[in-house]
């Protein structure tokens, strides 16, 4: 009876550490009668580690308590269905956490970097049971994927022996991390700052995972909340992890103190602009090796020819990047061997009148990207320019985490997907793909405006919205190809104006690829009924039909097996 009142008046008392910031927040319902509740705190270690079945937020969840000397922590498990991309969430009652989350949430979003989602939430157990608690998510592939990273592996640090094991992977070997990877030492600077603000202690070396990122080539660091020992016996602090991994790979002190001082609330508006050096392409320029540049103002005069010749690329990490073709003296960029253009951290990126030929994706002995044209968390205009005829890889361009317009453009003859936008925003107008091997374009997370844009002879999608895009379409063509429209996996399609579609093998397509996403809607400001098109059952239709038909599973007709093109 005395753990029962305990509880009551734990329960009933609402935090007011966030200056009454909790009004902002909804009220998420984890349905736990007082008993669940004293079990899972005061009772047996059994239900503490087995866990108690329970309802939250509509869903089914299994609910478990790690054990705690100060805090009231609960594990939730999904099984096999997903809260907002996660499949484990934790709900932490120590508000220091994301306090700490949200002073450093700037620094995360600058810097790319993977981290937990927090966020402040008010649960309701019972009628007169409430609690505020920090929502954490559990690093897996799935969250890695939801927040804008591409996964490659999941690693930590071995219990008991100085190297890392693979927690998670696409590929069963390990990444060459001592030739290949260096550490990202701004990931390192937030792993430290975070665990002094919260005086967070591990209780193995495991708790961290390491997580790397196949464009920059650099290893990121996010703490396992489910590992962290809240009972007291954590002892493992920032130093001594840091010292763990120089046994690995020897950390440059220099780098990590640059990347801390960030948190001196040196703000971008507080910092210096840096000064690039200038280099000028112009006439012939030919490259037989790779080319690699870095806090460069490159600019590229009208009229000059660019030929990549052997297994050449072009690499620029930071700078200003202009490419000044006119409409009398257009630019060339010629590939003649394995070449490729990798563009990192660009403030801007003009391209003008330039016509790209012959590329290849991005391979060599330490990374392999899809894309002939890779450009990462840049600034990018892209204005009468000519793509086509690439020779080997899955992309022509991938835009991955930018910002972008492509104006007046043509894809041609693309041996696979023409425009690749992964977590990035942009645009897409006045311009023509025609012959396209896979998708046109294909986006996810992306928001993009595409107007007044043909497409014909697209061997698989013309328009594909993906992983919780938002993708307008106004105006636009689609002719003699595989698949109009599709939508997915919590993306949002709306299709207004002029809408031309003939002799297209499907039209519409809308349905669910991976469960952790949200469910796929599509507007269109028609009558879908006079097209060709196939709906999952549970997607979100808004158009002028009256009655549409439904399908249980719309995959199994896709990637080749009746439509499309097979995405092996």
């Amino acid at each position: 009876m005395k753990k029962i009142l305990f509880l009551i008046v734990i329960f009933s008392v609402t935090s007011c550490s966030l200056d009454n910031k909790e009004s902002n927040y909804n009220e998420i319902r984890l349905k736990l009668s007082r008993q669940d509740l004293t079990k899972l705190f005061e009772g047996q270690e059994l239900y503490s580690i087995k866990g108690v079945k329970s309802r939250f937020d509509k869903k089914n969840v299994r609910v478990s308590s790690p054990p705690s000397k100060n805090q009231h922590i609960l594990l939730l498990d999904f099984r096999q269905d997903f809260y907002e991309g996660a499949n484990e969430i934790l709900l932490h009652s120590d508000l220091k956490l994301y306090e700490a989350y949200e002073s450093l949430k700037w620094f995360i979003n600058k810097n790319k970097l993977f981290w937990p989602q927090m966020k402040f939430v008010k649960i309701k157990f019972h009628e007169n049971i409430k609690k505020n608690f920090v929502l954490i998510e559990i690093p897996s592939k799935e969250t890695i994927e939801y927040n804008g990273n591409r996964f490659l592996q999941i690693l930590s640090l071995s219990k008991t022996k100085e190297r890392l094991e693979i927690d998670k992977s696409k590929t069963l070997s390990i990444i060459n991390f001592l030739e290949c990877y260096d550490y990202d030492y701004n990931s390192l600077a937030l792993l430290e700052e975070f665990m002094k603000k919260t005086e967070v202690k591990l209780a193995s070396f495991d708790c961290i995972k390491i997580i790397p990122n196949t464009i920059t080539n650099k290893i990121q660091f996010s703490i396992d909340f489910k590992k962290i020992s809240y009972d007291g016996n954590g002892e493992i602090d920032f130093l001594h992890y840091l010292n763990q991994i120089d046994e690995i790979k020897k950390i440059d002190h220099k780098q990590l103190n640059l990347a801390a001082v960030s948190f001196l609330k040196l703000s971008e508006t507080n910092l210096k602009r840096k000064k690039y050096k200038k280099i000028i392409f112009k006439d012939k320029i030919e490259i037989y090796r790779d080319t690699i540049l870095s806090n460069t103002e490159l600019i590229v005069s009208k009229g000059t020819k660019i030929k990549l010749y052997n297994n050449a690329k072009i690499i620029i990490d930071q700078g200003v990047i202009l490419f000044s073709g006119n409409e009398n003296n257009p630019i060339s960029v010629e590939g003649f061997g394995n070449n490729s253009i990798l563009l990192k951290n660009i403030d801007s990126i003009s391209l003008n009148h330039v016509s790209f030929s012959g590329l290849s994706n991005f391979n060599d002995d330490c990374k392999k990207n899809p894309a002939s044209i890779t450009i990462y968390n840049s600034s990018c205009s892209i204005n009468y320019c000519n793509f086509s005829k690439n020779r080997i890889g899955d992309d022509m361009i991938n835009l991955f985490s930018s910002k972008f317009t492509i104006k007046n453009c043509s894809f041609k003859d693309i041996i696979s997907d023409a425009v690749d936008s992964d977590f990035s925003s942009g645009e897409i107008s006045n311009s023509s793909f025609e012959r396209i091997g896979n998708d046109a374009i294909d986006c996810s997370g992306t928001n993009l405006l595409i107007n007044n844009v043909t497409f014909t002879k697209v061997s698989d999608k013309a328009v594909s919205a993906g992983e919780n895009s938002k993708i307008d379409v106004i105006n636009s063509k689609i002719s003699n190809s595989a698949i109009g429209y599709v939508s997915k996996d919590g993306s949002k399609l709306n299709i207004t104006g002029d809408i031309i579609m003939s002799d297209n093998d499907l039209d519409f397509v809308v349905f669910q690829k991976k469960n952790f996403y949200k469910t796929a809607s599509l507007h269109y400001d028609g009558v879908i009924e006079d097209y060709r098109y196939l709906f999952q059952e549970g997607c979100i239709i808004f158009s002028k039909d009256q009655k549409l038909k439904y399908l249980l599973n719309v995959e199994s007709k896709l990637y080749g097996k009746e439509y499309g093109k097979s995405s092996k």
